[in-house]
């Protein structure tokens, strides 16, 4: 049968199987260790590219006893009697696994973006607060210079209700004194 896909009432009830060199995880454009891509690369790049070789060579090793043991988890999908199904064998595990890692160090900056977005909207929440305090202030302060304007303008409008009245009565006695 093909790699990878189990037909029921199938004799061969042997855990081994050949895994195809195809199936290993790609890399979003790094160049290909295998290839010597690591030519102008830095000390950093050089290092990661060598952890690399050592993970794949250390995980062919791991995996050939695993194989010829039967060990490890399998995982499966049962359909109905009569019909055949297609099984997950341990390369889409593998694959389905370093998707996922690839997806989880995608998502960790953004979810560090949006703690940082939670930190500014508390700060802008603050600072909201403290215009809107420093608001109500200037309010009350402007209402206080209003009482203290009125305050100076009583006495004024006194004084000039007085000399409306004095020039009343002097325009009085000047039109008296003509007639």
């Amino acid at each position: 049968s093909a790699v990878g896909i189990m037909i029921e009432g199938d004799a061969s009830d042997s855990e081994e199987e050949d895994v195809p060199e195809e199936t290993k995880a790609d890399t979003f454009g790094a160049p290909d260790p295998a290839a010597g891509g690591a030519g102008g690369a830095g000390k950093l790049t050089r290092g990661i590219l060598d952890a690399e070789r050592n993970a794949a060579a250390n995980k062919a090793q791991a995996d050939k006893p695993q194989e010829k043991k039967g060990t490890g988890i399998r995982m499966g999908r049962i359909k109905k009697a009569g019909a055949s199904g297609a099984s997950y064998s341990q390369v889409d595990i593998d694959k389905l696994r370093g998707y996922i890692q690839k997806l989880c160090q995608s998502t960790n900056p953004l979810g560090k973006c949006m703690d940082y977005v939670l930190e500014d909207i508390e700060a802008m929440k603050g600072e909201l607060s403290a215009w809107q305090a420093d608001y109500r202030r200037r309010v009350q302060d402007l209402e206080v210079e209003r009482e203290a304007t009125r305050d100076e303008i009583v006495p004024l409008e006194r004084d000039l209700k007085q000399a409306d009245q004095r020039i009343e009565e002097q325009v009085g006695k000047i039109n008296s004194v003509k007639a």
